[in-house]
């Protein structure tokens, strides 16, 4: 098993090595998109206890963003992974053309704890400390607290041409369900 998984991640940085540097900074560099066949609860919970990030359910199939030691947990588990190579590489060139036109390139981004000074790569926390680094005058970050499971932290990025005075002006609010990828957010 265990030299399955070396080359599964050699794999990886084969694959890596392939994509064009536009497209290398983003959510596969630190996690691996996965199907995960589950044959009941039990299944889904031990995902949950392991911290899985979930993108979506159908059936009994998950689909979750794993890094490398989550994703050898889940080999020697016994549960049925397989990784999505095709979508992975899909969603990067859709990212790299998106990079290259006028909107920005979009990923997953994996939760984090609310960290200024070191900031996962790929986490939403980079993504928010790299807009705020760029705009300080116009944004404030703040922590809205633990997750459900405590397992990292809800960040949000205040937008204003005052952050730090309470005023009168138009209040927006984005509301994107557990995942922006999904038709119901």
């Amino acid at each position: 098993m265990k030299c399955a998984i070396g080359f599964l991640r050699t794999g990886l940085l084969l694959l890596a090595a392939l994509v064009p540097a536009a497209a290398r900074a983003d959510t596969y560099d630190t996690a691996t998109l996965v199907n995960v066949t589950t044959a009941g609860k039990e299944d889904v919970q031990f995902l949950y206890d392991r911290h899985i990030d979930i993108v979506g359910v159908r059936g009994d199939v998950v689909k979750a963003l794993v890094t490398a030691e989550q994703l050898e947990v889940l080999s020697e588990s016994g549960l049925k992974v397989e990784i999505l190579y095709a979508e992975m590489q899909e969603d990067r060139q859709r990212w790299t053309e998106a990079s290259a036109s006028y909107t920005s390139a979009t990923s997953y981004y994996t939760p984090s704890r609310f960290d200024t000074v070191n900031p996962p790569a790929g986490s939403l926390m980079e993504h928010l400390l790299e807009q705020h680094d760029a705009h300080p005058d116009i944004t404030r970050l703040h922590n809205l607290g633990a997750s459900q499971d405590g397992a990292y932290d809800i960040i949000a990025m205040e937008v204003s041409k005052n952050p730090d005075v309470v005023e009168a002006e138009p209040k927006i609010r984005i509301y994107a369900n557990i995942h922006g990828d999904e038709k119901g957010g």
